[in-house]
């Protein structure tokens, strides 16, 4: 293989992985950067102050106002279902309307996280209990006008719940299932309906007198269990989002100071870890098995492009009135011969090379689907792509343009002995 093409294809799989072509820094300066951004992390957590002391000593005070007020016979409980759902609902739209808020703000371009390397599965089981209770509040609360406006915003619930209990399996497993911290147009739309639902059901509740038929008791136990449900999902989501990434880079910093990993892999993994990924993390090692196979196949082909350099130089292709002596002819025949096998080689590698492509492709297809907006993250990688696999095509283009001369001189010199082969299945009219 010639310099330029290992130059050339080092430089595509440079581009297709967005490897920098920069000097990395160095493992003192990364070592540090970690220690910051772990320190940073617990700070963060301390000046929110949900520490896991405050926020037990919290549902304490909750639990034992609620269990007062339960004890001296004051909560009626389907009363109290009123102020819970005015609550729950408020709080779940002013949180939709949260992140809808900073997806518009939201300017840079579109990255994900591996669902395991954002959440904990502590946050998924809350959330999938909080969802659970409040579909199942919205189906046992008495009908209200419109008719079956709660069961159908308990619909929702469920739904989001189902998909929790799902994402409580994938953490648990540690499946590859990617999530987007910037919703896509599809998000966003569907996170304004909800909001919408959401905030006209309180206005519907608010309207059907279910504050004013509860006591003071009813509005209290009501409210502070939405109260309390809701932040502690919100405190189990923050805490775990931060608990997860400071155990990754506290893994990666023991690993860099055992220097058991290469600092390029110690600086991608950080990346990923604060900054999230981008498709190519995903594929990258298909990436470089992809552009391994295009390096072997012109490998392949550069080698036969020598025998039949060898062979020009010891018989003349484009004189066929001279008749060939023997050696000449078996030179001849043993080139088409060689180039045949050739053909076989590459053809076996080839079949490998799409099985893989389609793979790749299919991947990169359900990550964008769900990652979001990384369609230019995922166009730049297959462009890349193709941009190696077409200095290929253009050898075999040339090969069987070659094997087509040399079998055209064959069969002008031993028209008894006529080849009539078609190398990939390219006609000599097309190889030209």
């Amino acid at each position: 293989m010639s310099e330029d093409q290992i130059s050339s294809d080092a430089h595509a799989v440079d581009v297709a992985l967005r490897i920098p072509n920069v000097s990395a820094p160095d493992r003192d300066a990364l070592f540090r950067l970690l220690v910051e951004e772990i320190k940073d992390l617990t700070e963060s957590e301390k000046l929110q102050g949900w520490t896991p002391w405050v926020m037990s000593a919290s549902l304490i005070s909750v639990s034992w106002i609620v269990v007062q007020d339960i004890w001296a016979n004051r909560v009626s409980f389907q009363a109290s279902l009123g102020p819970f759902l005015i609550v729950a609902l408020g709080l779940t739209s002013f949180l939709h309307i949260i992140g809808i808020a900073r997806d518009l703000s939201e300017r840079e371009r579109s990255k994900f996280f591996l669902i395991h390397a954002t959440n904990t599965p502590l946050h998924a089981v809350v959330l999938t209990a909080w969802l659970s209770c409040l579909a199942f509040v919205c189906f046992i609360f008495k009908p209200i006008p419109p008719p079956y406006l709660l069961r159908i915003v308990g619909v929702t619930f469920a739904i989001f719940a189902l998909f929790s209990a799902v994402t409580v399996i994938a953490i648990a497993a540690r499946l590859p299932l990617p999530i987007n911290k910037k919703g896509s147009r599809t998000a966003l739309f569907t996170g304004v309906a909800l909001v919408a639902l959401y905030s006209y059901a309180v206005v519907i509740l608010l309207r059907a007198n279910v504050v004013r038929v509860a006591t003071v008791s009813d509005l209290r136990t009501g409210g502070l269990l939405a109260l309390s449900g809701f932040a502690l999902l919100i405190v189990s989501r923050g805490r775990g989002h931060h608990e997860v990434v400071r155990r990754t880079l506290m893994e990666l910093r023991r690993d860099l100071i055992l220097d058991s990993i290469p600092l390029d892999e110690a600086r991608q993994r950080a990346r990923m870890a604060l900054r999230g990924m981008w498709i190519s993390d995903v594929v990258k090692d298909d990436v470089r098995l992809l552009l391994g196979h295009i390096s072997a196949v012109r490998s392949l082909y550069d080698e036969a492009f020598r025998k039949i350099d060898v062979l020009k130089g010891a018989v003349d292709i484009g004189t066929v009135a001279v008749p060939l002596k023997e050696f000449e002819k078996d030179a001849v025949s043993n080139t088409l011969e060689v180039l045949h096998s050739f053909e076989m080689r590459i053809l076996k590698i080839s079949e490998e090379y799409f099985r893989l492509l389609k793979n790749v492709q299919q991947r990169i297809e359900v990550v964008a689907r769900i990652a979001g907006e990384t369609a230019t993250d995922r166009d730049a990688l297959l462009l890349e792509t193709r941009r190696a696999q077409a200095q290929a095509d253009s050898d075999l283009l040339r090969f069987a343009r070659e094997y087509h001369a040399i079998q055209a001189a064959w069969n002008s010199w031993f028209p008894s002995e006529s080849k009539q082969y078609t190398p990939f299945g390219v006609a000599a009219e097309d190889a030209s």
